[in-house]
């Protein structure tokens, strides 16, 4: 059905394209969705008419008792009609505009329009209504019932519609149902639990692994023995600062004696600039991120400033804001006080999404989506259409957070004032690309004016050959007449030009005259114009001076006469220069025409879309380069910074139930408030504005009993490779319980505690013993617990694509460790002469070319529409939606990447020729110097004979093709990187 869809995913299937749909998609969607709506309407189901859909909420009567004569009749008359005549579309499987009618509250509850049934009065029951096809509605919709049967349903609704009750209620979207869900384990307060009572005590290093302790004793398993220091150093500093450690920090950590020695190395990574970089790319899975907008048109695709947000969430992370007011300043950052404008920037985690080719509808589910999937682990957007269909999320809290978010609009506000050469330069660049679109936009209009009759002509070719395919698709009788204005004119005359009878009185008459027929009817039509008044009088001047013989005449004198009131308001426009220029013309009948020409929705009051199309290509193009001269010095050094933030609109507004999701049929109104399963201190109407910073502080109260929960279990997930949740983003009734719910709770409860540090979430979590064991596998434990859900070892984990990148420059020597800046293109054409490196962004501008060429991985430009393959294939987040976790697999391409890309082979050239590398002369040292800043150990006596046959293979005369590119030496480096034991971390 139809109405499954939303408007915006509906397609039209046609074999033909008009010029005019093809080159304007605004207007195909448009039609689209006003054929949708038409669709929808006509195959609705019990769809009221009038004022029949203010229906009341539902009453369900109380249930009559199985055997009473009332249950008697329910069961012998109704029960088997609704069966035969009406289950099919509103039964279990189907319930086409949410009716059901095989069970009792859900029969009661009604449809999308509310009640079906008024108990006791069948003239105000839509079901009697539709049954005995009167107004709208007719039910069943292929042949009314037979009248015994009707007489039975409105006796039914006579007696109060008695039902007995059901036994047995499986529909899991029904409200006792939802309510059983509000026991689901997620929507409970966060209880402080208990520590639990273990036996190996000695095993402990903090409260985290008594809870893990407990699980594996209860399984009969132990855990396993603690990693040894060189394995602990590379595992902490991947996952605080996602590099390896250097072979120094390596040696001094392992040679360090004191009983602290780990926590000093936890407490000196958290303190790292680049903590931030790591656990900030984590939050930008969340914030579905990019650096750009997707498919947009024809208007600026890029979101030049998105990088303030990256780097206001990797500074906030570094200065470790409490989690709270992390979440606050993302949500609401324009309502909090603040001392200066930098933190707005944090509202990126809202505006930085798709587009959605600006459908608004569209842009504020994505909104509601990362926000609550993403802070709250609610899919509270499955509830758009209908009810969710297992937690209980009615489609009125849907659309009561949709008010939140209806009511705020975008704005980008520039973070420092500018400097005066800035604005200077900026306001000349503006001025010469108006100018220029302002002289080309005129030339299109004279040129547009010098064609009316030949537009009027098209019109009505168009309206007597109909030949369209859904009543969309006209033909064209001229290809050298611009689409767009041809349909902007048939427009006009099939719809505004009614305001203007007397200007097209003769032209609406004459159209439907036959050709033969023509000179009579305009000697009829003057006489009549003449004697009444009934027509513009400059035109009929004209029509009686000129006496037209065809249709095509009449369309000269219609031209002839605009075309003289154009020029009699240029000359006026001309007298009245230097003065406030007149607003019309005298002469009434002159200004009627006038109006023709100007005003909006007029046929040539084009829009930029249809402008664009219209200029010749070299005007285009020159259009597109002053453009892109104004974006350039927007974006350049000297630009001040802005920020894509919501404000709230000036006035609220009132917000219905999108019925079935479709904004076009309206629902009850809904109040603006926070969803019902979570009921903080009472369910109360947000008052503020938009109600986004109520809504935010709901969200970071510390008696929300998800957000510590959802934040907990991602942190716990990139610690251990996998999280205490399977659904990180997913805490519903679906979702598969916790490995450890208690431990849960407790490391929830100390986070809000603890004044919401996560890095203190951090040191908890890496200080346990639970974190320093080994990740080796033990066949006993695996018996019991193959996928180690109990935690007997610690996982072992592929570096995801930002690690492997980064550590592979890291080793080559050349990596650039600055912190924050402008996005890079990581996957430009490299040279060799900037080392591995790569460009800076056209649109950016870099100090050297050498200052983009070595950036961290995080700072390479994402691009939402276009995301590189390489991305792909090492699982990056997809930036359309958010992302709640990404997946790990093991493909052939990420070894042919390590194999071939010339980032790869160039990075291992320089590995080879780092200084503290090359410069030794001892060829074992030189490869123990290699395998510690590679691996962080030395290499084992079999792995030095290996090498050493690598270097020095038997002559065979042969030369690879590897060879001629690389030395031997580089090759080694390369095979080193190429190794799992680059890639994994243990």
């Amino acid at each position: 059905m139809l109405a499954e869809y939303h408007p915006h995913q509906l397609k039209l299937k046609s074999h033909r394209r008009d010029p005019q749909l093809f080159a304007t998609p605004r207007r195909i969607m448009l039609k689209l969705r006003l054929l949708y709506v038409g669709i929808v309407v006509s195959l609705g189901c019990f769809v009221p008419s009038g004022n029949a859909m203010l229906a009341a909420e539902a009453v369900i009567p109380q249930a009559v008792k199985p055997g009473s004569s009332e249950a008697e009749f329910f069961e012998s008359n109704i029960r088997p009609l609704l069966a035969a005549h009406c289950k099919e579309c509103h039964g279990e499987k189907k319930q086409e505009m949410g009716l059901r009618v095989d069970r009792r509250e859900a029969f009661f509850r009604g449809g999308d329009d509310g009640p079906v049934v008024v108990p006791g009065n069948p003239e105000k029951s839509l079901l009697i209504e539709a049954v005995r096809h009167q107004g709208g509605v007719h039910m069943p919709p292929n042949a009314k019932l037979p009248e015994a049967e009707i007489a039975a349903l409105t006796r039914w609704v006579q007696l109060g519609v008695p039902w007995p009750e059901e036994p047995h209620n499986d529909i899991a979207t029904e409200p006792a149902a939802r309510n059983d869900a509000k026991n689901h384990w997620a929507f409970q307060p966060v209880q402080r639990p208990e520590l639990p009572d273990v036996k190996a005590v000695d095993w402990i290093k903090s409260p985290i692994d008594r809870f893990i302790l407990a699980k594996l004793e209860a399984a009969g398993l132990a855990p396993s023995p603690a990693a040894d220091r060189r394995t602990l150093i590379r595992r902490a500093t991947f996952d605080l600062i996602g590099l390896p450690p250097t072979p120094e920090e390596i040696e001094t950590f392992v040679a360090d004696d004191r009983p602290d020695a780990y926590e000093r190395l936890v407490d000196r990574l958290l303190e790292s600039p680049h903590y931030g970089e790591r656990w900030g790319r984590y939050w930008l899975d969340v914030a579905r991120y990019a650096d750009n907008k997707g498919y947009a048109f024809d208007e600026e695709r890029d979101y030049p400033y998105a990088y303030l947000y990256r780097d206001w969430v990797v500074q906030a992370l570094n200065d470790d804001m409490p989690y709270d007011q992390f979440l606050l300043k993302q949500l609401a950052a324009d309502r909090l006080p603040r001392d200066d404008d930098a933190s707005l920037a944090a509202l990126g985690f809202l505006t930085l999404g798709r587009r959605f080719l600006n459908n608004n509808h569209d842009i504020i589910d994505d909104r509601i989506d990362v926000v609550f999937r993403g802070l709250q682990g609610l899919t509270v957007t499955c509830a758009r259409c209908h009810d969710h269909k297992y937690d209980p999320i009615p489609t009125s809290d849907y659309y009561s957070i949709y008010g939140v978010f209806d009511d705020c609009e975008e704005k980008a506000v520039s973070l420092a004032p500018p400097s005066e050469e800035y604005r200077t330069e900026l306001a000349k660049r503006e001025a010469a690309h108006r100018d220029y679109v302002a002289q080309e936009r005129a030339k299109v209009i004279a040129h547009a004016k010098s064609k009316t009759a030949e537009f009027l002509l098209a019109v009505y070719a168009q309206q007597q050959g109909k030949a369209a395919e859904d009543g969309l698709m006209f033909a064209q009788p001229d290809a050298e007449l611009p689409p767009a204005i041809v349909a902007r004119w048939r427009t006009y005359l099939e719809g505004l030009a009614k305001h203007a009878p007397r200007v097209w009185l003769f032209w609406n008459e004459l159209t439907s005259a036959k050709p033969e027929e023509f000179p009579a009817k305009l000697s009829e039509l003057l006489v009549a114009a003449d004697a009444n008044s009934k027509a513009n009088r400059l035109l009929l001047a004209e029509i009686q001076t000129h006496q037209p013989k065809s249709l095509a005449d009449l369309a000269q004198c219609y031209a002839r006469v605009l075309q003289t009131v154009d020029e009699q308001w240029k000359r006026a426009l001309e007298a009245a220069r230097g003065q406030d220029p007149p607003k019309q013309l005298d002469d009434a009948d002159a200004e009627e025409l006038r109006q023709v020409y100007y005003g909006s929705n007029l046929p040539l009051d084009l829009g930029d879309a249809d402008f664009k199309l219209l200029l010749p290509s070299p005007a285009k193009k020159e259009s597109d380069r002053l453009r892109e001269k104004v974006v350039q010095w927007s974006t350049s050094e000297n630009a001040p910074g802005q920020a894509y933030v919501l404000e709230d609109k000036p006035n609220s507004s009132q917000h219905h139930v999108f019925l079935r999701g479709n904004p076009a049929h309206l629902g009850k109104v809904v109040p603006k408030r926070f969803p019902g399963v979570v009921a903080v201190a009472g369910r109360k109407t947000f008052q503020n504005g938009s109600g986004r910073l109520e809504m935010a502080r709901v969200i970071v109260s510390p008696m929300n009993p998800l957000t510590a929960r959802v934040i907990v279990n991602r942190v716990w997930m990139y610690h251990f490779c996998a999280p205490l949740v399977n659904t990180p983003s997913d805490f519903g009734t679906r979702s598969e319980p916790p490995t450890h719910p208690v431990l849960l709770d407790y490391l929830a409860d100390e986070l809000v505690k603890g004044g919401w540090s996560l890095k203190n979430l951090h040191r908890e979590l890496m200080l346990s013993a639970t974190y320093r064991q080994t990740s080796l596998d033990r066949d006993e434990c695996d018996a019991v617990d193959p996928n180690n859900r109990l935690l007997w070892r610690i996982n072992r984990r592929r570096l995801d694509w930002e690690a492997l990148r980064d550590s592979i420059a890291f080793v080559s020597g050349g990596l650039d460790l600055t912190v924050g800046g402008k996005p890079v293109d990581l996957f430009a054409q490299r040279t060799r002469s900037a080392g591995f490196g790569v460009k800076p962004l056209k649109r950016q501008k870099a100090n050297s070319a050498d200052d983009a060429a070595t950036r961290r991985t995080l700072y390479g430009f994402i691009d939402r529409q276009n995301l590189p393959g390489v991305l792909r294939t090492f699982d990056f987040a997809l930036p359309d939606t958010h992302s709640p976790k990404r997946f790990s697999t093991i493909v052939p391409p990420q070894a042919l990447y390590l194999m071939n890309n010339a980032f790869v082979v160039e990075c291992a050239a320089d590995f080879a020729k780092r200084e503290s590398i090359a410069s030794l002369r001892d060829e074992t040292n030189r490869v123990q110097r290699m395998y510690a800043v590679a691996f962080g150990r030395s290499a084992t006596e079999a792995e030095l004979s290996l090498v050493r046959q690598f270097l020095h293979p038997p002559a065979s005369g042969k030369t690879t093709a590897n060879q001629t590119t690389l030395g031997t030496w580089e090759r080694l480096a390369q095979s080193m990187i190429m190794t799992n034991e680059f890639a994994f971390v243990d």
